[in-house]
């Protein structure tokens, strides 16, 4: 995280779940303590055959969002990153699984065939907007957007998906390279 009014600093972990268990695949830690000799996480999410695709920092809150695939779907949070207060905004049905067993050897796979869902999100600098990109089924590709609602003391309140999403059957429409893909840019303000 870098929200400059924000007193601490956060570090978000995203990993891969295993097969036909339940594991943490969301760890979050407070930047001042990674120096200790010892280090737990403010927060985690734990997921059954989960996968953390893609996650982003709010920049003026400490909120966090990310994108799980599990076994035969895909959900979008945003969360308070110190509690992990969640709130679902989206959700994705599959028609494959993520991961599978190979009944060869008996060892669990990425599944070629199954779509990761969201792989990209990013904020707008007032953090009003959430957009998200990712491969869905096959080889569509879909841009979505979603309007955020705050309070007055900077908590999550609701979002609203907008209705028209651009698709893309043939190949992604943003190359998703680093560890920033979507980028805002703003004209400088007039005084």
């Amino acid at each position: 995280s870098d929200a400059p009014e924000l007193p601490r600093k956060f570090l978000a972990i995203g990993t891969e779940g295993a097969h036909r268990s339940e594991s943490d695949i969301l760890k979050i830690f407070d930047v001042a303590e990674l120096s200790n000799e010892s280090v737990s996480p403010l927060s985690q999410y734990r997921g059954f055959e989960g996968i953390v695709t893609a996650m982003a920092f709010a920049n003026r809150s400490s909120h966090i969002a990310f994108a799980v695939r599990s076994r035969a779907d895909h959900r979008l949070f945003i969360a308070d990153a110190e509690t992990l207060q969640l709130h679902k905004i989206d959700e994705y049905d599959h028609e494959s699984a993520w991961i599978e067993l190979d009944t060869d050897s008996l060892q669990t796979r990425t599944n070629p065939d199954a779509s990761p869902g969201i792989t990209s999100l990013a904020f707008s600098p007032d953090d009003r907007v959430l957009v998200a990109h990712g491969r869905y089924k096959g080889a569509l590709h879909k841009f979505t957007k979603w309007s955020l609602n705050w309070d007055e003391s900077g908590t999550f309140v609701n979002a609203k998906k907008s209705i028209k999403e651009i698709e893309n059957e043939a190949s992604p429409l943003i190359q998703e390279s680093g560890s920033r893909s979507i980028w805002f840019v703003q004209s400088p303000t007039k005084k």
